[in-house]
């Protein structure tokens, strides 16, 4: 059964003022970072799209994958089979996994886990009354769940995680005549379920794993650990882009560039389909920090605003109205900001287009105004009377 405790919490009028002030100092950090944010993510995206448009000009893709003295420093594009001779060993728990490129272990305990939910109340005079019930309910987790910082540890203590999820690689993996690195195999994920053969001492196998505590796992106690493993078993195919360095694939930079390129996935893929996924995934990366710049820049502006209704405290009705204000103040500014930055971060890493689209638009405008006047000698009189 769920354990609850309810803990009520008051700010007065001054106490809340006092940190929407210390907001404001926040808010200002935040904005300065999300114009930092999105300056830097364009530069970014140039960096990223120039590089990968001179590896698609200059990629060999090997019909064989065969060091070659010819292709040293060179970008190549490989594909077959990756193996490994090596076994790994799990140094926790001790288990082995013969002929594995790589294995990820996820380790769980049964622990008591916190959570919250709150009600808050605004009262007469600027006093704000917060109303929180905690909820301890035991469970499985990967995330140690501290319980000392919990509001009522007293009978939800929890022990300490010994160890946690982990992931482990062959050393000696090859596809053909390369040496592929751990930077190469974390790309592809590790999704085939897998117990170890051999239960090791101290532990015992269940349908998906190993376990070890005083319970069981239908029923266990605080404190017990489950392990589960998934690998990518040797004989993989795999697809990879890279730089042919001493017999292994490394990171490929373009001449003056800071842009590297370092990519595999998991099955047979042509050099073109492979820059087609990078292309996609870095304009993925672009818009989420866009996305993330914007939040951070409306977050800011909202913290910075925040006094405006943070003085009205004493009326809930008048707070509450100018906090909806504020909001639109700071959802447009923030708007403006973030279109703002990425113009200004355009002109310095795209000016040819960025100067290319604001003559576009201005000739648009120009246009439609153009469009909108009525012709000389031809007054609106006149076209009604021609009606």
């Amino acid at each position: 059964m769920p354990r609850n405790t309810t803990v009520v919490t008051r700010r007065n009028y001054l106490q809340r003022l006092g940190d929407s002030l210390v907001g404001t100092l926040i808010g200002i950090v935040l904005i300065l970072a999300s114009v930092a944010v999105l300056f830097w993510n364009e530069g970014r995206a140039v960096e990223a799209s120039r590089g990968l448009a001179a590896g698609e000009r200059v990629a060999i893709a090997l019909s064989q994958p065969t060091v070659l003295p010819a292709n040293e420093g060179k970008l190549v594009h490989l594909t077959g089979p990756v193996v490994t001779t090596s076994t790994l060993t799990d140094p926790d728990t001790g288990a082995v996994f013969p002929a594995a490129l790589g294995v990820q272990r996820r380790v769980e305990m049964f622990q008591w886990i916190q959570t919250a939910s709150s009600q808050t109340q605004d009262k007469l005079g600027g006093t704000q009354e917060t109303t929180t019930t905690y909820s301890y309910a035991p469970g499985w987790s990967d995330t140690p769940q501290d319980s000392s910082t919990f509001a009522e540890p007293q009978g939800h203590a929890n022990p300490t995680f010994g160890f946690r999820s982990q992931a482990y690689f062959a050393a000696d993996a090859r596809l053909g005549g390369f040496t592929l690195s751990q930077n190469v195999l974390e790309q592809v994920p590790a999704e085939t379920p897998i117990r170890p053969e051999i239960i090791p001492q101290g532990w015992t196998q269940t349908e998906a794993g190993l376990y070890r505590g005083t319970g069981s796992a239908a029923s266990p106690r605080i404190g017990d650990i489950r392990v589960t493993y998934q690998q990518l078993p040797s004989g993989t195919v795999m697809s990879a882009l890279g730089e042919q360095s001493g017999g292994e694939l490394a990171g490929w930079t373009p001449p003056g560039s800071r842009y590297t390129l370092l990519k595999a996935r998991a099955g047979s893929f042509s050099a073109a389909a492979m820059f087609a996924d990078q292309k996609s995934s870095e304009g993925l990366a672009t818009w989420v920090l866009r996305g993330v710049g914007y939040g951070m820049a409306i977050v800011g502006f909202l913290m910075l605003l925040g006094p405006l209704s943070a003085l009205a405290n004493v009326v809930p009705f008048i707070a509450t109205l100018l906090g909806t204000v504020s909001g639109w103040i700071g959802f447009v500014l923030a708007t403006v900001i973030t279109v703002g930055t990425i113009a200004l971060a355009w002109l310095a890493v795209r000016p040819v287009l960025a100067i290319g689209l604001l003559v576009a638009g201005l000739g648009l405008w120009l246009a439609v105004r153009m469009l909108g006047r009525t012709p000389p000698g031809l007054s609106k009189g006149s076209i009604s009377q021609r009606h």
